[in-house]
């Protein structure tokens, strides 16, 4: 494949028939004072894994405001509904969130600072698959390259990531003031 689906003067896109990413700013009236920059609304038979992860620059919010997702944040696996509020997820910190279908759900993410990185990932990455057909078809240098590009890191489960970055002496401690994880440069 040689050229990817331009998608940049769509308003949202589609994930498999089931779910749909819309990329206008929006508030909840639950959270008046708060704009979220991605929208996902998934069908009552979508299912959906983010599969775990990390951010470096930028501390992510989700709000669920319909439905439900399972969220595992820092190894810890909890329901977050609509009653749950806004959750932060601090940078470095690994995360999950699943989508476990039975039910029409409506997910918020925005990020701090906000630059415009959530939107573009996911106008990359969903394209990727879509063009491709399915994840496992997607070449994985061309995946790797959207992770990096828009600050999303491919994590295994667990606190690993924010361990190191405080410095607690684990392998990937550097002596100085910065420290480096997998070639990812971060303050101490």
């Amino acid at each position: 494949m040689s050229k990817r689906t331009n998608t940049s003067s769509l308003s949202s896109i589609t994930y498999k028939s089931d779910t749909t990413f819309s990329f206008t700013s929006l508030t909840p009236a639950a959270l008046p004072h708060t704009t979220f920059d991605v929208q996902f609304h998934f069908s009552p038979c979508a299912t959906f894994d983010s599969l775990p992860h990390f951010h470096t620059h930028y501390t992510e919010y989700l709000y669920v405001s319909l439905g439900s997702i399972q969220l595992t944040l820092d190894g810890i696996s909890s329901t977050i509904t609509p009653s749950s509020g806004e959750i932060p997820i601090p940078a470095w910190t690994p995360h999950r969130w699943e989508v476990l279908g039975g039910t029409e759900t409506i997910v918020l993410e925005r990020t701090v600072p906000r630059d415009g990185c959530k939107e573009a990932f996911f106008r990359n990455f969903v394209c990727l698959i879509n063009d491709y057909g399915s994840i496992p078809k997607v070449p994985m240098l061309q995946a790797f390259r959207v992770f990096a590009e828009w600050d999303n890191y491919p994590a295994p489960e667990g606190n690993w990531a924010r361990q190191n970055a405080r410095g607690d002496g684990g392998a990937n401690e550097y002596a100085g003031e910065d420290w480096w994880l997998g070639g990812l440069q971060g303050p101490v």
